[in-house]
Parts: C-alpha cells; sequence; structure tokens
C-alpha cells in the first residue's frame, strides 16, 4: 500500500498499489459492484416514452412519480456502497492530494468524511455483500493512512 493509494483500488483488493491522481474512477466502477441487472439506466422494463422524456420537459408530478419508482426498485446496500464511495472520493478530495485537488485541500472536511465513513461501515458492515464490506474497509484503512501521511505530524486528528 503506497501513500497515494486511491479508494478505487483498495475497493478491488487491499494489497494494490495506486495513484492518487485516478480518484475520480472509483465512483464508476464502483456503481459496477452491486449493480444487478436491469437495475442499470438503460432498464429494459422502463417503457420507451419515460426513458426518452427530457426532465425538463416534464411536470413535477411526473418528476415525482419516475423518482418514486427509482426508489422503490433500489436496495439500501447497494446505495450504501454507492454513498461511502463518494465520501471515499471527497475525503480524498479535501486531502488535496494532487495538484487539481490542492486548491481545496481542508483536512478537517477530510477528516469528516472519513469518520462518517467509519460510522457507516461500523453501523452497517455485518449486513453488507462480504465482498463489498471487505472492499470498504479496505478503503477505510487505505483513507486513514492517506490522512495521517498527509496532515503530517504537526496534527493528531487521526
Amino acid at each position: 500500500m503506497t501513500e497515494e493509494e486511491t479508494p478505487q483500488q483498495a475497493d478491488e483488493s487491499v494489497e494494490e498499489e495506486q495513484s492518487s491522481e485516478e480518484p475520480d474512477q472509483v465512483s464508476e466502477e464502483a456503481a459496477e459492484v452491486s449493480e444487478e441487472p436491469g437495475e442499470s439506466p438503460d432498464n429494459p422494463d422502463q417503457s420507451p416514452d419515460e426513458s426518452d422524456k427530457n426532465p425538463d420537459e416534464m411536470s413535477e408530478e411526473e418528476l415525482r412519480a419516475q423518482l418514486e419508482k427509482h426508489f422503490r426498485q433500489q436496495k439500501v446496500d447497494e446505495v450504501l456502497v454507492q454513498f461511502m464511495v463518494s465520501l471515499s472520493n471527497l475525503a480524498y478530495i479535501k486531502m488535496g492530494l494532487t495538484e487539481e485537488t490542492e486548491a481545496v485541500k481542508d483536512l478537517p472536511q477530510a477528516s469528516l468524511a472519513i469518520d462518517a465513513f467509519k460510522a457507516l461501515l461500523d453501523a452497517a458492515g455485518k449486513r453488507l455483500p462480504e465482498q463489498d464490506a471487505s472492499a470498504l474497509a479496505g478503503a477505510l484503512s487505505s483513507m486513514q493512512i492517506t490522512f495521517v501521511k498527509t496532515s503530517g505530524p504537526a496534527s493528531g486528528d487521526k
């Protein structure tokens, strides 16, 4: 594991080496981790008129109905995993590890994201699919190590 490990590869394998310049890819790949066939945006069960309609052209009632239908089809464990990957991405961004994120470096916010991630994992980890829970635990370890290395000896936050 290196100082620059990202959540994407921690999700794939805790031991893999990785670069901190690719945290944006995590969301795309994590969405695939728990996605079941037929639950993608290209769901064949969706009628053509629903998928072809531009949300800007829909009434508030139509938007609400479509959103409710979407939530009825969601599994909480899948949404939770996706949210936790987003928290992980945010933590890495707030650590300011790359030239692109250096300007938004905010270690207290990174610490909050890591603490929230840990709290969610502690609360629900045993009820998530084993593969997801293991990957998230590895991602948490990577974030914590990277945070400690990023914050330096002057900060005792983690």
